[in-house]
């Protein structure tokens, strides 16, 4: 068999699987099976990922800490009710964590304030905490509630399978 320009076997890439062409395949379907070394726990895909996103998230909860205090002030301003619900979600294997963001209507009243945060989605920005604390990644499936696992039913096993993440795919 002839070698192609970086030396490896034409005839064994010209084996390549439709999965591993599609838009969406991983680094595993991609990769020769032995390629990357597995490790033992979380995995280092897991590690490295997180490794890239704390440093990440740690400078963007320091530089955007005074909008945060600010949205904060406001909704206070507006009742006496917490400015941040932490409702509950399902997580990576399946755990249970509460998924924080700003509240939105009080009692079905929604201010000009609900609205913006809401239509901005700055409401969802106390997820960043979700994320420094690993509950949560920055890219990943929308974390959903309980109550929604039976509309996930045939693909709810690859949800759980990875953090859910503050910018949904």
């Amino acid at each position: 068999m002839s070698d192609g320009p970086l030396g490896h076997d034409l005839a064994a890439s010209e084996s390549v699987s439709e999965s591993m062409l599609s838009p969406m395949a991983t680094a595993d379907q991609m990769l020769p099976e032995g390629f990357l070394p597995e490790i033992e726990g979380a995995g280092w895909r897991r590690a490295v990922a997180r490794a890239a996103e704390l440093p990440a998230v740690t400078l963007t909860l320091i530089f955007i800490a005074p909008l945060l205090a600010a949205i904060v002030v406001l909704l206070k301003t507006q009742s006496n009710n917490p400015a941040l619900l932490g409702d509950w979600r399902i997580g990576q294997d399946g755990k249970r964590f509460r998924c924080w963001k700003f509240r939105g209507a009080v009692d079905g009243q929604r201010s000009w304030l609900d609205r913006f945060l809401f239509v901005s989605r700055l409401d969802d920005l106390p997820r960043l905490l979700n994320v420094f604390s690993g509950e949560m990644s920055l890219i990943g499936p929308e974390p959903i509630a309980e109550s929604e696992i039976q509309k996930y039913s045939s693909c709810y096993q690859d949800y759980v399978r990875v953090r859910p993440g503050l910018i949904d795919l």
